[in-house]
């Protein structure tokens, strides 16, 4: 039996062997088999390598779906916030026409709450005035209630305090249709109380720009969102420190913490922070990142809201627009971000300067300006805005805001801290100012000379409130709501119910007119000459007794119409009201503007029924219009952050009453002015032509008046809230504020009202009605539809009946 060969080393080559010896060389050795203990390591491996296939796969998908919404979210936080901003509520374009009454002075003063500056020498850029040898002024392009207005230049001419021209600057040419840059009333916010104003990157001064960039971030346009070298020095700082002391952000760090974080300092805020800044560079350019930047940064404080943007801390620190800015404001604005409570110019203007001086040295340290440039800056003295520390000048504008607020709702522009919205109104700023004055100036008189109204605090002060229309179109041109909106918001020209007296008077001699202008001729007419008896008068009204007496217990026996209205007489106008019809009368003050609920009862006459003072101050605009009923109406345009119209003022417009009935309430109420209830308005110095009424309520609980121009129309209430007796008059209380405003508003004029057609004068007894014979001791020339006038003479004060007579009256008035 053959046995194996036991194992062992390989025997080496026999001698001579040399075909084995070649096969074998020839041949590559074969590797030995894997042991079985290194397949299963290999196979162990792929196992797991194809177990986390999968897993890794939907990471990665997962990780791709959360960075792309993120960067969605990023984006769209980002945008829209570019159209952020609070609602603002603008004041009329102030026309440039000729004729305007509007002097140099207040020109200068408009341009410079607007943040003009005025210029050395010639004006040659936008938001630049001079006022010598003439005044000339450069104006920015602008929104107003319009569209848009394009920058221009143009030089004003005055005749005394009117305008007689205006000029193109550069042409000479004459210039049509030019107003100013329309002024911000008030800011609208929401539940963000925020104040921001977004502009482009163009807008924003060099200088301001390289003093953010070399106080902020020096490497903005180098590094790609983070920067590692500010990392690697704050890490040193903050570990050193325990915990985060230094930030080592970039700019768009920054606007990323701004955007969408809040202000905890912690790691994985910090990591997300610049995570975030990573997507804003991705996604991005770096202008549009540094303009997103200089719009949102925050700036301080002004009360509950907070200063966003250098647009808006250049309005509120400097009162300029950030077009305007120096250098050394713009160092001091830069200098803020850093700490805004900490150098807050107002507060703290040691502080202030010294940041401001290292953000310039910093600015010549980078090349960005010279020595000389850095010197000049820091000996400028840190010139701050009075007005906008105390809040603005215009105190009472607060109700206006209100009263847009309900017009617009929110329903219309939705969260109005953030929507955008610029809402152009009618409203005058100077008119609002000098109604604000003159209402303040009012009521301190009236306490300081009747005891009995300043014992009272708070709430349980007296209380005033005043409208003022441009009878012409209804355009609100000033309101104001009460003596304090911090006090009390409670806006008393359009949401208090008081009864008017006296002043509803006119629209019973207006239905009287309207009606005989209706009648085309015939008998018993009811005209400015229709004798009323002022005589006692009882009559029952719901089972009571009632007996309306005059103002002062006596009784003057026939009165003409038109001196009851001059004298204001209680028991003439009662009977002209029961003369004309009370349903009419009803039917007639809501087609003049009256639209709150009144009943034909006989008190109606004497305004026993309670109106606003809106609405009375509307339907006096009509009489004053000639019969021409304009809605009243303060909001022209509403427009959204991109410029779409919202809403448009359509003007509702309608002959209410026939104007020559409308001219015979005005020349009656002329008649107040200078024989009647208003004749105070004369001793108190306003001679220009003006018509007007005095209100007084029972037991003096109201004190009203309303008078006309031909171009303004204002109104006066004065009172308590809770109706208790103030003792005064219209004529004591209200007629000195009305016409301390219209002084001062420099609205007196000699012009006389426009007289439509179909009237006729005639020389009439004021106390027969008849016409005036050479014997009567007192003739006027009064106003009636042509065919109603008197035929007869008068029977009062002839000689021996009707021999003499006075023929031929002569042609001219007294």
């Amino acid at each position: 039996m053959i046995r194996p060969p036991l194992p062992g080393p390989p025997r080496p080559a026999l001698e001579g062997s040399k075909g084995i010896a070649a096969m074998s060389t020839d041949k590559p050795t074969p590797r030995p088999a894997a042991s079985p203990r290194g397949r299963w390591r290999a196979g162990r491996l792929l196992r797991w390598l194809g177990a986390a296939l999968l897993p890794l796969s939907v990471l990665a998908v997962v990780g791709l779906l959360v960075i792309t919404v993120a960067s969605y979210r990023v984006a769209a936080r980002f945008e829209a916030r570019e159209q952020e901003s609070p609602t603002r509520i603008y004041g009329r374009a102030a026309p440039l026409a000729h004729g305007a009454l509007l002097p140099a002075e207040e020109i200068v003063s408009r341009l410079k709450r607007l943040g003009y500056r005025q210029a050395r020498n010639e004006v040659k850029a936008p938001g630049e005035f001079r006022q010598a040898g003439g005044l000339t002024f450069y104006l920015r392009s602008f929104e107003n209630a319009g569209g848009m207005v394009n920058a221009r230049a143009l030089r004003v001419h005055y005749d005394g305090a009117r305008i007689s021209s205006v000029e193109d600057l550069g042409s000479g040419d004459p210039v049509e249709g030019a107003v100013l840059e329309p002024e911000v009333l008030a800011t609208l916010y929401g539940p963000v109380q925020e104040d921001r104003t977004v502009l482009p990157l163009s807008e924003f001064p060099h200088d301001l720009v390289d003093a953010v960039l070399v106080s902020e971030d020096r490497r903005f346009y180098a590094h790609l969102g983070i920067d590692p070298f500010g990392i690697a020095r704050a890490a040193v700082t903050n570990v050193s420190g325990h915990g985060i002391k230094q930030g080592g952000s970039t700019l768009t760090q920054q606007l990323a913490k701004n955007l969408y974080f809040d202000q905890e300092r912690t790691w994985a805020r910090k990591g997300a922070e610049a995570v975030t800044a990573l997507i804003l560079e991705a996604r991005y350019s770096k202008d549009r990142i540094l303009q997103a930047y200089l719009n949102e940064i925050y700036l301080g404080q002004k009360g509950a809201v907070s200063i966003k943007g250098f647009a808006q801390a250049a309005s509120f620190y400097f009162g300029k627009d950030v077009r305007s800015l120096d250098l050394s404001e713009a160092a001091t604005l830069a200098g803020l971000i850093r700490a805004p409570g900490v150098y807050n110019p107002f507060v703290h203007p040691d502080r202030a300067v010294e940041r401001r001086d290292q953000v310039l040295a910093a600015m010549e340290e980078e090349g960005k300006i010279s020595a000389e440039e850095h010197r000049a800056a820091r000996a400028k003295a840190l010139k701050v805005s009075r007005d906008r520390r105390t809040g603005g000048a215009l105190k009472g504008v607060s109700y206006l805001a209100d009263y847009v607020r309900q017009m617009i709702g929110d329903d219309t522009v939705g969260d109005l801290s953030r929507a955008g919205v610029r809402v152009f109104t009618t409203v005058d700023p100077t008119m609002q100012r000098r109604a604000e004055e003159a209402l303040t100036r009012g009521i301190a008189n009236l306490e300081t000379t009747y005891r009995k109204l300043r014992r009272r605090e708070g709430l349980d002060k007296i209380q005033g409130a005043m409208v003022v229309l441009d009878p012409r179109d209804g355009s609100v041109l000033a309101m104001v709501g009460g003596r304090d909106y911090a006090t009390s918001q409670f806006n008393r020209i359009t949401q208090a119910r008081r009864q008017p007296g006296s002043l509803f008077k006119p629209f019973v001699y207006l239905t009287g007119y309207e009606a005989t202008e209706a009648a085309g001729g015939g008998e018993d007419l009811f005209t400015p000459a229709t004798q009323l008896e002022d005589e006692p008068l009882e009559m029952r009204v719901s089972g009571k007794l009632w007996a309306p007496a005059n103002y002062d217990n006596e009784f003057r026996g026939p009165v003409t119409a038109q001196m009851a209205l001059e004298q204001s007489l209680n028991v003439p106008t009662v009977r002209a009201a029961q003369r004309i019809g009370l349903k009419s009368i009803v039917s007639l003050a809501k087609d003049v503007g009256i639209d709150s609920a009144l009943r034909p009862f006989p008190s109606l006459a004497l305004g026993a029924q309670e109106v606003t003072p809106l609405e009375i101050a509307g339907a006096y605009a009509t009489i004053a219009a000639g019969g021409m009923r304009h809605e009243a109406a303060m909001v022209e345009t509403i427009r959204d952050g991109r410029g779409t119209l919202l809403f448009e003022r359509q003007q509702k417009s309608e002959q209410a009453v026939p104007a020559a009935a409308a001219y015979l309430v005005t020349v009656g109420l002329q008649g107040a002015f200078d024989r009647g209830t208003a004749a105070s308005a004369r001793s108190l110095g306003f001679t220009g032509t003006a018509a007007g009424k005095t209100g007084t309520t029972d037991d003096y609980r109201d004190a009203w008046f309303a008078g006309y121009t031909p171009d303004l129309l204002a109104l006066v209430w004065i009172g308590f809230d809770d109706g208790e007796s103030t003792g005064l008059t219209g004529a004591q209380a209200a007629l000195p504020i009305w016409v301390d405003f219209m002084k001062r508003s420099g609205v007196e004029t000699s012009d006389p009202f426009l007289e439509p057609e179909g009237i006729g004068w005639h020389q009439v007894d004021p106390v027969s009605g008849g016409l005036a014979r050479w014997s009567c001791p007192d003739s006027r020339w009064m106003a009636f539809i042509e065919g109603t006038e008197p035929t007869s003479k008068c029977s009062l004060h002839g000689w021996f009946g009707n021999w003499f007579s006075r023929r031929g009256e002569t042609e001219g008035r007294e």
